[in-house]
């Protein structure tokens, strides 16, 4: 057993982020950042209505995503698109070349591989 880091317990299970079981060969898990929108909402509106507002942002970009990786053939290269939720941020697993795709649609900040690299240990 790896010896426990001082200042983090040890862990229950694999660290968030590791590739868990049953992601296909090839794939990786991927953290899209989008754009944050200028919403009305984030001045005058509720928390809850910019949660609903940054969910929709999601929403339609996962639609977009997925149009776009079709007009490439590239659909059998992503296993999944995490649930849109009140962030600006999508999740996935998919091909490295998918996610290049991805990271050249309109409204893209950043895609990064979500792994392990940090070399971290339970």
């Amino acid at each position: 057993m790896a010896p426990q880091h001082p200042y983090r317990p040890s862990l229950p299970g694999p660290l968030p982020g590791s590739a868990p079981p049953g992601v296909p060969g090839g794939m990786y898990q991927y953290v899209v950042n989008l754009v944050p929108p200028d919403l009305p909402e984030r001045a005058t509106g509720s928390r809850t209505g910019v949660v609903d507002a940054y969910t929709r942002v999601a929403t339609e970009f996962i639609g977009r995503a997925r149009q776009a990786l079709a007009e490439r053939g590239l659909t059998n290269q992503v296993d999944g698109f995490g649930e849109a939720y009140g962030l600006p941020v999508v999740t996935l697993t998919a091909t490295p070349s998918a996610a290049a795709v991805l990271e050249t649609l309109p409204g893209v900040e950043a895609v990064y591989r979500d792994d392990n690299r940090l070399g971290l240990t339970t």
